[in-house]
């Protein structure tokens, strides 16, 4: 299953994530993470919106252990997948896929690539600034989000809501009975 992201009634987008996976019966369990968010239509002015906004909003709450060492002298390290799952989400298209390349020191790097035009739309991009080596685009494979089934990260949820405080973060036990047709989110 990849439908998470949907369009809600009310011009705006659901991303829902499931909580926990059922391994003796192969199900998620009935209970799943909802946010309601405004989306960005697709323009290249957004994209620059957007990409400041989920900078400014990176924090190392946001980050797993490992990436908290690199993360407090280079403050984009660490949230390559949560950021780029958050500009794909809030961006209005379907064009946008995630790319993974391995850089030289052999860490994977996130970002996205429009589908149409080639474009990468890497919102962290700016962590190899401070490193001696480049973001490894020229090695990027279009490939699903590593996280089990592709479900979203909670830390992209989490970063939503704080790039918009007035997002509506909540729980339900069925996320597809009231929601409609859902929208891929892979």
């Amino acid at each position: 299953m990849k439908n998470y992201l949907h369009t809600a009634p009310t011009s705006s987008k659901k991303l829902v994530r499931p909580r926990q996976w059922d391994k003796t019966n192969k199900v998620w369990k009935p209970s799943w993470d909802v946010i309601e968010f405004a989306s960005y239509a697709y323009t290249a002015e957004n994209i620059e919106v957007v990409t400041a906004l989920l900078q400014d909003n990176l924090t190392p709450d946001l980050l797993s252990p490992a990436y908290l060492e690199g993360n407090e002298t280079n403050p984009l390290y660490g949230h390559c997948v949560h950021a780029s799952q958050a500009m794909m989400c809030l961006m209005d298209t379907t064009n946008l896929v995630p790319i993974r390349g391995q850089d030289v020191s052999g860490e994977y790097h996130w970002w996205l690539a429009d589908t149409e035009t080639g474009q990468i739309i890497d919102p962290t991009e700016g962590q190899f600034d401070a490193l001696d080596y480049p973001a490894p685009h020229s090695t990027g494979k279009k490939t699903n989000w590593y996280t089990f089934k592709s479900t979203p990260k909670k830390q992209t949820l989490s970063l939503i809501k704080k790039m918009q405080p007035d997002a509506k973060l909540y729980w339900v036990s069925d996320p597809y009975g009231n929601y409609g047709t859902l929208e891929t989110f892979m």
